[in-house]
């Protein structure tokens, strides 16, 4: 595919100003995405009191008593708090409080309290966006400009889309060249390397950063997409289930975990929310061995707080292709649904977008000085 002339400075322009506008935006994502790859663990490693000693005679512990430590501990939060359960045995519980006062007004800054599974002592209290990871997060997910920000990141990405495009185009060569033009080599010469290296990461990561981009879009406004998806392949709707008839107490942490396991016999579960109001019900999010999320798999319950009743059941494991395109979107951007090696593969890739912003910007700087000598020599 030979690019004509006339389009060829076209294409070349937009290439251009977007690499060397929003292509500092994209190094920045990438950057902050490598890192994302492994913030649980980063953040453990940061906070070493994160890891917790694991008692030698067992590694069970009860949900409940952590709970009621939460609301001894906190008796002026009375709404939801939700738990994610330790991924590994020496992993603390994370409980989350999403509307504390302290944080009113912003966009997402709840309430992070780590507690010793075993003990049930809380090992410490932060705000989201207080500390290192999850202002990393921020600064990835939002730029730190909160929904505006959100809604900025989508657009990069459809104009990154374009910039990617444009750059396939403008490389692409004849069916002669093809072969020559993917061999990996640094040529002689400063010029011709910074060439090969701009232009090889790109060729090669091309369709790892489509997917990543493509991903991250979705993720940002998936409100765009949805509607499609749905016309192609109905998307299950998700209840807001309340409950009318109540009882003295709600049931038991641990009780819900036990009807959690009957209704998905081989999953574990990964999160539980308190139904904060005498109205609110119980949900759970198990993992299934199928699923590609590891941290916010799809195996939801709705479960009567009161009677232990599943109100709604949605077993990502058969649906269909529209909610298995939505259901693997975080786990591609993130790596996380090809484990550990996946992790690796997505926070390597994050640099890419730095190697490509720096030869870019390097091999705009070669051509303005070779056409400002050329200009010079026209005029002498």
């Amino acid at each position: 595919m030979t690019v004509p002339l006339s389009y060829r400075r076209l294409w070349l322009n937009v290439h251009l100003w977007l690499g060397l506008t929003i292509g500092v935006i994209f190094a920045v994502l990438g950057l902050t995405g490598s890192i994302l790859a492994f913030y649980p663990e980063l953040d453990r490693w940061l906070n070493p009191e994160l890891v917790v000693e694991v008692p030698a005679e067992s590694s069970a512990f009860q949900l409940q008593p952590v709970l009621e430590k939460l609301q001894a501990t906190h008796p002026h939060r009375p709404d939801v708090w939700r738990l994610e359960l330790p991924a590994h045995a020496d992993y603390a519980i994370t409980a989350r409080y999403y509307n504390p006062e302290e944080t009113a007004g912003q966009s997402f800054a709840p309430l992070m309290v780590a507690i010793n599974p075993y003990t049930q002592q809380i090992i410490n209290e932060r705000f989201w966006g207080d500390y290192a990871v999850t202002w990393i997060y921020n600064l990835h997910y939002s730029l730190l400009l909160g929904s505006n920000g959100i809604l900025l990141i989508a657009i990069i990405g459809l104009l990154l889309l374009v910039s990617i495009t444009s750059g396939l185009i403008l490389w692409w060569p004849s069916k002669q060249r093809l072969k020559s033009a993917l061999k990996i080599r640094l040529r002689h010469g400063f010029a011709r390397k910074v060439y090969d290296i701009h232009t090889l990461t790109a060729i090669y990561s091309s369709l790892l950063l489509l997917v990543i981009i493509v991903t991250g879009v979705m993720l940002a406004q998936p409100q765009w997409f949805t509607p499609l998806i749905n016309q192609l392949s109905p998307l299950e709707q998700h209840p807001s289930p309340r409950v009318t008839e109540r009882s003295e107490a709600f049931l038991s942490l641990d009780e819900i975990h036990k009807i959690a396991e009957a209704a998905f016999p081989n999953a574990r579960m990964r999160w539980i929310q308190t139904p904060g109001d005498s109205d609110g019900v119980f949900f759970v999010r198990m993992q299934q061995a199928a699923e590609p999320g590891q941290r916010f798999p799809k195996s939801l319950l709705w479960i009567n707080p009161y009677t232990g009743e599943i109100l709604h059941k949605f077993d990502p494991t058969n649906v269909a292709s529209g909610d298995t395109v939505m259901n693997w979107l975080h786990p591609l951007h993130n790596g996380e649904a090809f484990g550990v090696a996946g992790r690796s593969v997505i926070a390597l890739s994050g640099l890419l977008p730095l190697v490509l912003l720096v030869s870019g910007y390097l091999r705009w700087r070669q051509k303005r000085r070779a056409r400002h000598f050329r200009n010079q020599a026209l005029v002498r």
